[in-house]
């Protein structure tokens, strides 16, 4: 249990600890009191005798009055029971210790009476430091004999009595408070318990459906898959060489975009599927487009994110390209060293206009939500690469009727 639960004024209502001891002050005449776990009043019923009050008055009187409370409240505690005891001003007081399984929650202190010589004899004094001689404070030693020749006595037994039943009824509330706090928290762990359980059902659930998603979703590409395949063949069979070839490639294209389970591809993968995407748009436009590469080979199992570069030749080289009657020319070069792998993709005769060219190279911080289909896309290509090479990716992207339109694109040889 949390410790700070584990408090007197946790446990027990103080309407009902004030009736016990309202209800034991009247039946007993004792002066009574309830304290904390840290020594601080909570409850006192009747009143210090006048001796006490005068002495308790005093600083270096109070200051044993103190030390011998806190005494007898550490051995009744470490007793585990009450505590009858001669103060150092000889009247007799009892601590009773509140536990909780063998933790201090509180004391009543009690008493304030005079036993007969015989009972007095086998209470022993609590002795404190420096002793207080009476003598020299005649005053004091007047109300002093006058409390013990006026003040109620009682026998050995009876305080005996009165201290028991004051440990067994405290106690024995402090308990019920304590398991009624304990059925409290173990309600509210249930109660979260089934929360929890009710989400696992919840996400079990939606994982049985997106299983199923994932099978159906497999299941259709394959079957697609398989059908273009079946074309192909026929396209063969038929001599229809063109056909055969768009459906290879539109089936090569297909197959790449469907494994959305893969994020990363080789460089030489990457090639491919440009290549069998250039096909395609050769077959069906009238402007053909001519792709020249020049790669290091050491960078063909290299891996990168799925369509970085294909975004880039389609929607900045391609799409911009409005002469019908000239070719595309599309250059690649990847070269390497020891820690950088570096793209250069351009197209010479291509010029992009100045808007256009702005747009794109603010893709980073546009909030423009109206933003062109091709900048979207180099955003979201950019936005990928940025979050899987962070500050290690960089690009830049120029465009001059000098030098055509460049793209430039940088990521690490080696992750880290």
């Amino acid at each position: 249990m949390n410790p700070q639960l584990m408090q007197l004024t946790n446990l027990v209502e103080l309407s009902v600890l004030e009736e016990i001891i309202t209800r034991f002050q009247d039946a007993s005449g004792l002066t009574t009191m309830v304290t904390d776990h840290q020594g601080r009043p909570i409850i006192k019923r009747g009143k210090f005798s006048d001796f006490c009050d005068t002495i308790r008055e005093l600083p270096e009187f109070q200051q044993n009055c103190r030390k011998c409370d806190a005494s007898a409240g550490v051995e009744a505690t470490y007793m585990g029971q009450p505590l009858i005891y001669q103060c150092h001003a000889g009247i007799v007081d009892v601590a009773v210790p509140i536990l909780i399984n063998d933790h201090y929650i509180g004391m009543i202190l009690t008493g304030q009476v005079v036993l007969s010589e015989e009972d007095m004899q086998t209470l022993p004094k609590r002795n404190v430091y420096p002793p207080i001689d009476f003598t020299k404070y005649p005053e004091i030693l007047k109300k002093r004999e006058q409390f013990f020749n006026t003040f109620r006595r009682m026998t050995l037994k009876q305080i005996q009595a009165y201290s028991n039943l004051l440990f067994t009824i405290a106690n024995y509330i402090a308990e019920i408070g304590y398991k009624k706090l304990i059925e409290q928290e173990l309600n509210q762990q249930r109660l979260q318990l089934a929360e929890e359980e009710k989400a696992k059902a919840v996400l079990k659930k939606n994982m049985v459906k997106y299983e199923l998603k994932s099978i159906q979703a497999q299941l259709n590409p394959s079957f697609l898959l398989n059908t273009f395949n079946s074309i192909q063949r026929q396209a063969i069979l038929e001599d229809a060489n063109i056909t055969s070839d768009l459906l290879l490639s539109f089936a090569s294209i297909l197959r790449r975009s469907l494994k959305l389970k893969d994020s990363l591809t080789t460089i030489r993968d990457e090639l491919k599927y440009i290549n069998d995407y250039i096909i395609l748009r050769n077959i069906s436009s009238h402007k053909k487009i001519v792709f020249e590469t020049d790669i290091d080979e050491s960078c063909l199992t290299h891996e990168i994110p799925v369509f970085t570069l294909q975004p880039f030749i389609e929607n900045v080289l391609i799409n911009n390209w409005k002469t019908d009657n000239l070719d595309c020319h599309i250059s690649l070069v990847v070269k390497s060293d020891e820690e950088i792998i570096r793209f250069n993709l351009s197209n010479r005769n291509l010029v992009i206009n100045h808007e256009t060219t702005q747009e794109i190279l603010n893709t980073q911080s546009s909030k423009n939500k109206s933003m062109s289909v091709t900048t979207l896309n180099i955003k979201n290509v950019v936005d990928i690469l940025i979050e899987y090479y962070g500050s290690r990716f960089t690009w830049k992207f120029l465009s001059s009727e000098q030098e055509g339109t460049t793209i430039q694109l940088s990521i690490p040889r080696y992750n880290l």
